[in-house]
């Protein structure tokens, strides 16, 4: 299971993002914490996180920070027997500079 994840996160790495239509949203984010967006089916969360990504990427934020795993990929449904500590393990396994710091 870990090797299917870290397949998934290098091909975040590696994939282009697809930010659509710019949106004149603000989302108030605290330094060092998680942004989680939650709404309905098909209303643009994920859009709107590849637009805040993108705007990350052209601050100067290396890629290698953003982590994302879409949680209906059907490589991760064995994920709730691992649980999601597999996730991070996998994410410092191919980055272990980003452990600490």
């Amino acid at each position: 299971m870990i090797e299917t994840i870290k397949a998934i996160i290098l091909d975040f790495q590696e994939s282009q993002l697809e930010i659509g239509v710019t949106r004149r949203l603000q989302m108030e984010t605290v330094p060092g914490k998680a942004a989680v967006c939650i709404g309905v089916r098909r209303s643009g969360k994920s859009t709107y996180l590849f637009q805040i990504m993108q705007r990350l990427l052209d601050q100067g934020v290396p890629r290698q920070n953003i982590l994302y795993l879409n949680f209906f990929d059907d490589r991760l449904h064995n994920l709730r027997q691992v649980g999601p500590g597999l996730i991070t393990e996998a994410y410092y396994s191919i980055f272990p500079e980003k452990k600490n710091t």
